[in-house]
């Protein structure tokens, strides 16, 4: 089964934004176009990946795995964008911590690095563990 990269960004932004009404902005496709390459994917996962609710779209749990591996082919297209203009540093590294916690690192990410460090930081903020041995994050900060 080969998935198309397009049809994940498109279910990253639905499923980010949590329905097609929301996405449509980003995507700049209609709620109805959405929701055909929505229900195309599920056809081709062979699980529905959302809970269509009035209020928006809630993922399954197959939905939020596959959330985790598109995020996954998401940040290694960006990798590869990055590479092929030229834009990439040496390394990246990537620190998973709580919105408290990023904020503080944000604020105070110039005692810790600079531009010339060859390295660039991403922060990933989130409240879940995530997954280092996946390459998801290589710092992982919690307050427990």
């Amino acid at each position: 089964m080969d998935i198309d990269w397009d049809d994940l960004r498109l279910f990253l932004d639905v499923a980010r934004l949590g329905g097609l009404s929301a996405a449509t902005g980003p995507t700049r496709l209609s709620a109805a176009t959405l929701g055909r390459r929505v229900t195309a994917l599920e056809k081709q996962i062979g699980e529905p990946l959302f809970v269509r609710q009035q209020t928006g779209y809630r993922l399954t749990p197959v939905g939020e795995e596959l959330l985790r591996r598109a995020e996954d082919v998401e940040a290694a297209m960006q990798s590869l964008t990055r590479w092929r203009e030229g834009n990439l540093p040496d390394r990246i590294v990537r620190v998973s911590a709580g919105p408290w916690t990023s904020a503080f690192v944000s604020a105070h990410i110039g005692e810790i690095w600079t531009v010339d460090d060859g390295i660039r930081v991403e922060l990933v903020t989130t409240t879940d563990r995530v997954d280092i041995g996946r390459r998801a994050a290589d710092i992982g900060i919690r307050g427990e």
